[in-house]
């Protein structure tokens, strides 16, 4: 099999129990073509929409195994899983305070010094292919976009103030 084949989509994942586990080939390849993304410090996502495919996080689990844990998409933050449990009340009353989290997305400038993680596609042998996002934390915060928009400061002031902390 052509190595490049491996980024045909039947080849990717494989399920059990109703979850999609990437399969090991698919992971070797794309260590190689470095489109694994360590998440877990969190940040703002520059990647395709849910229209688009989105792009998918994956964390490892007990087995070895790596399970696609949920899809995003672009202008989504993700909070790292310390600051998420350190300002869990505080999150929470800003994602409800959102109660039409579908709203359509108008595109905005981001601040200077915004936390960035680009999952944007790559050509790799012609295949256009979306990177992952990898967290090896037990969680992952994912805040809606339209929240993200609103409160960027916030969620960006408090990812840093964690992994600044020693």
């Amino acid at each position: 099999m052509d190595e490049l084949s491996l980024f045909d989509p039947k080849n990717v994942f494989y399920e059990r129990d109703g979850w999609h586990y990437l399969t090991e080939n698919y992971i070797k390849l794309l260590l190689r073509y470095e489109l694994i993304i360590d998440v877990s410090a969190g940040g703002l996502v520059i990647a395709p929409s849910h229209a688009e495919g989105g792009i998918n996080l994956i964390s490892p689990i007990p087995t070895g195994e790596v399970a696609v844990t949920a899809e995003i998409e672009g202008g989504e933050y993700l909070v790292n899983a310390f600051a998420a449990h350190a300002y869990h009340d505080e999150i929470e009353r800003i994602d409800s305070a959102f109660p039409n989290k579908a709203m359509p997305f108008e595109p905005y400038l981001l601040p200077e010094g915004t936390t960035i993680i680009d999952g944007s596609r790559k050509n790799i042998g012609g295949f256009m292919v979306t990177p992952y996002l990898y967290y090896q934390t037990n969680t992952i915060r994912v805040i809606n976009r339209n929240v993200t928009k609103a409160h960027l400061d916030f969620f960006d002031r408090i990812n840093r103030e964690i992994v600044a902390e020693e």
